[in-house]
């Protein structure tokens, strides 16, 4: 729509939703996936590195383009991340199998979670993901 020429959203979509498809049972996907065979080689699942970007295309690719699907999509991972990867205002890396989590360690790319939630309307979310981030860098 931006370009006027469809082929280039159509391709991201199409894109977007064969990673989506490879998903785990929990609605998670992986970080790495091996483009010759579709299967993942990274089975952490994060908001940081690696996949911030995925929400932010969900959840843009419906406001921009009115695309319920990109949508639906968006709110199933969203979902995931706030039962298997959010304890207290942090999000974690988990597997995405087991939807246990992989590491302690937190990225300050996750911090921009923050803003994915505001975007999809979950201020309470939000204001409690900036507030204990900011108790760690004050």
């Amino acid at each position: 729509r931006l370009s006027g020429d469809w082929r280039f959203y159509e391709t991201a979509r199409t894109s977007i939703l064969t990673f989506w498809h490879k998903r785990s049972a929990r609605d998670m996907v992986g970080t790495t996936i091996d483009v010759d065979n579709g299967a993942f080689q990274d089975m952490q699942s994060t908001t940081g590195p690696g996949q911030d970007s995925f929400f932010e295309y969900l959840l843009k690719g419906y406001i921009l383009f009115d695309d319920l699907e990109m949508l639906d999509v968006f709110w199933s991972a969203y979902s995931a991340v706030e039962v298997h990867q959010t304890f207290e205002g942090f999000t974690y890396n988990v597997d995405m199998f087991k939807g246990l989590m992989s590491n302690a360690h937190l990225s300050p790319l996750s911090c921009v979670w923050a803003s994915v939630q505001i975007l999809a309307g979950d201020v309470a979310g939000a204001l409690r993901s900036v507030l204990y981030w900011y108790t760690l860098w004050a």
